[in-house]
């Protein structure tokens, strides 16, 4: 049985070896890059398209009104400088009260 084995191998390793296999990965090179540049005109045609498609179905799905995380915090830092505000000038009151009348901050 070996020797029926041995030619298989040998015939195997001489398709190998031949110059074809260059050939057929020039064609799998070029295919792939054929398709990714067909998946990048889709892509720019669908950026291209979006805002279109958007304004189409902003009738049928308007944009909500509630408000986000972002404006919560927005508000929040605007009391928080309220704040701030009210305490200076409560300080800045004080210190002036206290240089008129002469005390010295002693009450």
């Amino acid at each position: 049985m070996a020797p029926l084995v041995q030619p298989v191998l040998a015939q195997a390793e001489l398709e190998i070896s031949q110059p074809q296999g260059l050939a057929d990965g020039a064609t799998i090179a070029i295919v792939g890059l054929l398709i990714v540049f067909v998946v990048l005109i889709f892509l720019s045609l669908f950026i291209a398209t979006l805002p279109k498609v958007l304004g189409l179905l902003e009738h049928v799905l308007p944009e909500s009104e509630e408000h986000h995380s972002i404006a919560h915090e927005e508000q929040d830092e605007d009391a928080e400088l309220e704040l701030l505000a009210a305490i200076g000038f409560v300080l800045h009151t004080e210190f002036q009260r206290q240089v008129t009348t002469g005390s010295g901050g002693k009450s």
